[in-house]
């Protein structure tokens, strides 16, 4: 398949970081794309999600509390989304206006009516007069095609190409605040340790990198901001995907340069495991309610927290009875300590192999970095949902899967999907050292199989 890539070619993968043999295995996936998992049904409370009772709570605060003090926790949020989809239908319809009586033009009338609500509203009226126009009057006229220009173009506002974070989205007595401070202010509330310190790391698009570190300078000038550790860092060019046309041949820009673009928020595994943190607490950038609600936000993040520090701690438990001990009893314990406690169905070999197979698989399958994810009621919101997912080998495992991973032909499979309870906000607490305190390698625990293959246009182009 070399044959595809001319010497130039070649020479733009290398500038990347690219091998030929990683696009060469992406082309293969366009072509042969991984079978849709087999959901055996939703998660629901006591079948795979688990509720974290009111006495439960002042232990699981206690234990977040210690590793909260002795610093441990960073908040670590995605943050690269331009709002390009946040802004694309009042775009278009500012270009081909919506006819009367329609639902583009409800939709329109809506957002003409709410825009003064909005976070932005001032700093669109203040652009609007540089340029000579009044806010005010468009708004009386319904001239929704020289607003939305205004607020989306780069000659304005140009928030339909400015990163998510840093969009004015809630607004205070004091003035308006980005998703980016937003996430600051939050996170304070369960991150501090001893010395009032918060750690944060924030992952963003390169060509937005230098805005977010003006915003950062803009934000670190309060007592509690000059204790925040702040880290920042884009996705690296080597994770990124090849972007071919429908018969999967690779497509090219204007100056013929093969086409890349940034892969999904897997690719940011990178990322996470340089950092080589301990307990990652994982919100994405747009996820962030305004500060009246942060003192639910945070005590359950702090529970969230708890209840992975606490669980961990159970595992490692077993995981030393099972090196000092290897009899039946220890590894009997363990066996249903992993079905009942971590989400799992263990093949029947396992459950029926011999002592010292059963302690060796249970001793690999606990030695991993754990995951935590927060689920609240399904109340239409899209987004991915916990399910019990058939293994192919007898055994089940409790994951949070997107609408794209199922087989939308099968009926039965649709049913099931729509028959869920619980949506998972991406709200997440991962543990990401071992028992000694030793970072994984979490280049080791991918699934390469786990792939969304997303179809979008180039140059009118898909």
């Amino acid at each position: 398949m070399t044959k595809l890539f001319s010497p130039t070619d070649l020479e733009q993968l290398d500038e990347l970081g690219i091998t030929v043999e990683e696009v060469e295995q992406q082309l293969d996936l366009f072509s042969n794309p991984p079978s849709p998992l087999r959901l055996a049904r939703p998660c629901s409370p006591g079948d795979g999600i688990e509720r974290l009772e009111p006495e439960q709570h002042d232990q699981l605060l206690s234990t977040w509390a210690r590793a909260a003090l002795q610093g441990r926790l960073l908040k670590f949020v995605p943050a690269s989304g331009a709002a390009s989809r946040m802004f694309a239908d009042l775009e278009r319809l500012s270009q081909s206006p919506a006819a009367p009586h329609t639902p583009e033009e409800e939709v329109l009338g809506k957002f003409l009516d709410g825009l003064p609500r909005f976070a932005f509203f001032a700093e669109l009226r203040r652009t609007m007069a540089d340029s000579g126009s009044d806010l005010e009057t468009a708004l009386d006229q319904r001239d929704y095609c020289h607003l939305i220009r205004h607020l989306v173009d780069p000659s304005g506002l140009g928030l339909g190409e400015r990163p998510k974070g840093l969009i004015d989205f809630h607004l205070y007595t004091s003035g308006p605040r980005t998703a980016f401070e937003e996430h600051l202010v939050e996170g304070r509330g369960y991150l501090a340790d001893q010395q009032g310190r918060s750690r944060f790391h924030f992952t963003v698009a390169p060509d937005h990198l230098a805005a977010f570190e003006a915003a950062l300078e803009n934000v670190s000038t309060g007592a509690e901001a000059i204790q925040d550790e702040v880290g920042i860092s884009t996705q690296s060019p080597a994770s990124h995907t090849i972007a071919v046309d429908e018969e999967n041949r690779p497509l090219r820009s204007a100056d013929g340069r093969i086409l890349f673009r940034p892969s999904g928020h897997g690719a940011l595994i990178r990322n996470l495991n340089e950092l080589q943190a301990d307990v990652v607490l994982i919100k994405n950038i747009d996820n962030i309610a305004p500060e009246r609600s942060h003192p639910t936000a945070v005590r359950w993040k702090r529970l969230l927290a708890g209840y992975l520090l606490s669980l961990r701690q159970e595992i490692a438990d077993h995981l030393e009875a099972l090196e000092n001990q290897s009899d039946t009893q220890a590894v009997a314990e363990t066996l249903d300590f992993t079905e009942s406690r971590l989400a799992l169905r263990l093949p029947p070999e396992v459950r029926s192999a011999d002592t010292e197979t059963g302690r060796r698989y249970l001793v690999e399958r606990l030695s991993r970095p754990l995951r935590v994810c927060g689920v609240v009621r399904n109340e239409g919101e899209p987004g991915g949902g916990p399910f019990w997912v058939d293994d192919g080998a007898g055994g089940q495992s409790g994951q949070i899967v997107e609408p794209g991973q199922i087989d939308r032909d099968s009926a039965e499979q649709c049913e099931i999907w729509q028959s869920s309870t619980h949506f998972n906000p991406v709200d997440l607490v991962c543990a990401l050292r071992d028992r000694h305190g030793v970072p994984y390698d979490l280049h080791g625990f991918i699934d390469p199989a786990t792939v969304f293959i997303s179809e979008k246009s180039h140059g009118g182009r898909k």
